[in-house]
């Protein structure tokens, strides 16, 4: 059996294939005619940018490590490789004997067969269930506050380690305010739903030259729990152009963002595009947006803000760099009139110490400086800045068997993180223990895409797989998902925990469907106007975008929703409204 080509294949699914918007070509026309200034960065001009590679000024004795741990990393990795042949020759060759020993007993056991094919068909037929719907499990929203998440770890590896571990008595103590029931997917009866802009609190969509792959929200000065319209709202984008040269970092804040109305008259939803926004607009009621750039040498597979810095920003490219760059001269020319700024004073430095592209990043949320990346090549690495422009590697681990998919640090403990992978797998990582895994979860049955760790119930953690389901997962009894949900059709591109509510949770999916769940929602057996064809915690479906590719809450403003798609952003909040019982 042949190897899978997993780089390739990853580049296929996570690639935009849609064609570039028929704006972008104009721009591209009008731009060859024009003399571009590379010191200045207009908030309008969106054609392909004259420069120099952003990281060709940067010194690589900044990012010098120890001689030979290249080399001792090849070595790990062709060992490897070496051993996972090794291991398809010994498992091709008891394959060949174990065939052989079957049709030496074929005909002795055929009447045994015949006798229980009965009991054997519903037997299987019940394990198939449990594996298409789930068991039914139990979550408790409560805030975790008996042990650390670093004692929780600790306890789940001594856990794995005993293998006459069992957890019934376990699930009987679990708290059993909140139930989780089992649903089992209809007739995908969500396609037949027509738009209703009753269902929007807001919706507006914002067209661009290039589609963004990845994004962050950035976090502004406007308060908490904003809910008075009109929005505003601050986000930072990277490209995904045709020729590397084209791509760019935007910044941008998108204000004026109105409720929807809901008149007959009224469009559907407001649009706006990079191109045709102006501050000057004539209807003052129009959504307003406006953009800085920074151009960028190659597309850009992810962006992330640091926490505790948001102005800091982190990026990963296809060319395997991850750079590091300062928005705060892009912020302030922003909500500065008149105020510029160039390319060159954002860029901070980059690393080049992986060998191939990857889509895993993350910043620790607890410990200032601190990033984890991971690469096609099942690489992970620690880094630690304790300087300007200098990066260290704390540790690596190479524990996955295919690429990194995607890495969450702990919202609450510096040094425990989980990475998911295309091995089916997702685990948790102490980065005080090299090159060892604390908790390994055989998690799904396809590459495994995304994970989201629950900010508010940190022993929660949602997976979405490539087959179209989402589980959670409870640290306290990990063997077993506590739910699984096989609503979508296509892989699960972006799954992410409200920050301001922890039983919600919101998915992205390749089936064009954002899709809103509230995990607190139990299904009244009383209720006989209950429709069979949706589960009970689907609160809300969003349709209209083309290859959805990542999806966030806005953490300031209460079930705001931003994504991005082949055919732009969208900003919505839903109108859900929820009927309490009168008892």
């Amino acid at each position: 059996m042949p190897k899978r080509n997993f780089e390739e294949e990853q580049q296929k699914k996570k690639r935009f294939i849609a064609e570039p918007s028929q704006t972008n070509n104009e721009n591209e026309n009008k731009n060859e005619n024009e003399n571009e200034n590379e010191g200045d960065d207009e908030d309008k001009s969106l054609g392909e940018p004259v420069f120099e590679d952003p990281f060709l000024d940067v010194e690589e004795e900044e990012y010098t490590f120890e001689e030979g741990e290249d080399d001792e990393e090849d070595r790990l990795i062709d060992e490897d490789d070496e051993d996972m042949d090794r291991d398809q020759d010994e498992n091709e060759g008891e394959e060949g004997d174990e065939e052989q020993e079957d049709e030496e007993q074929e005909e002795g056991d055929e009447q045994e067969e015949e006798g229980g094919e009965q009991e054997d068909e519903e037997q299987e037929e019940n394990v198939d269930v449990k594996q298409i719907i789930t068991r039914t499990g139990k979550l408790t929203l409560e805030k975790f506050k008996e042990e650390s998440m670093g004692q929780l770890i600790d306890n789940l590896a001594l856990k794995q380690n005993d293998d006459d571990d069992d957890d019934d008595d376990d699930d009987e103590k679990e708290d059993p305010k909140v139930k989780i029931v089992p649903w089992k997917k209809g007739h995908g009866v969500i396609r037949e739903l027509d738009f209703d802009s009753t269902a929007y609190g807001m919706l507006h969509s914002l067209s661009v030259d290039w589609p963004c792959l990845s994004f962050a929200i950035y976090p502004d000065s406007l308060g908490f729990n904003r809910t008075a319209y009109p929005h505003t709202i601050y986000f930072v984008g990277g490209s995904q152009a045709d020729k590397s040269s084209k791509n760019q970092l935007i910044i941008a804040k998108a204000s004026q963002l109105g409720s929807t109305t809901h008149d007959e008259d009224e469009d559907e939803e407001k649009s706006f595009d990079l191109e045709n926004s102006d501050s000057d607009n004539e209807d003052s009621n129009d959504p307003i947006l406006e953009n800085k750039i920074i151009y960028h040498s190659s597309a850009i597979n992810r962006v992330k803000l640091m926490p505790q810095l948001p102005s800091i920003a982190a990026t990963m490219d296809e060319s395997a760099k991850v750079g590091f760059w300062d928005l705060n001269p892009a912020i302030l020319s922003l909500d500065t009139p008149g105020m510029r700024f160039t390319s060159e004073s954002c860029r901070l430095g980059v690393i080049t110490r992986h060998k191939s592209e990857g889509y895993a990043l993350d910043w620790s949320p607890v410990t200032q400086t601190r990033l984890a990346t991971g690469d096609n090549y099942k690489l992970i690495y620690i880094w630690q800045s304790h300087q300007a422009g200098q990066w260290e590697v704390i540790t690596s681990y190479i524990n996955h068997t295919s690429s990194i998919e995607d890495i969450q640090w702990s919202p609450t403990e510096a040094n425990v993180f989980a990475s998911c992978s295309s091995d089916e797998t997702i685990k948790i990582f102490d980065v005080r223990i090299p090159n060892k895994t604390c908790v390994d979860i055989h998690a799904h049955v396809t590459d495994v895409n995304v994970i989201s760790w629950n900010k508010s119930v940190t022993y929660l953690l949602a997976s979405g797989a490539d087959d179209g389901s989402f589980k959670i997962w409870d640290f306290r009894s990990p063997k077993e998902p506590a739910a699984v949900f096989n609503w979508h059709e296509k892989p699960i591109t972006s799954i992410e925990w409200n920050p301001n509510d922890s039983s919600e949770i919101v998915v992205g999916c390749a089936d064009d469907q954002i899709t809103i769940w509230d995990l607190s929602v139990e299904k009244d057996e009383q209720n006989q106007e209950f429709d069979e064809d949706f589960p009970p915690q689907l609160l809300f479906a969003h349709l209209g975008q083309k290859e959805i590719k990542e999806v966030h809450w806005h953490p300031q403003i209460p079930g705001g929703v931003v994504s991005t798609a082949a055919n732009g952003f969208n900003f919505f909040i839903p109108a859900i409204q929820v009927e309490e019982e009168n008892n």
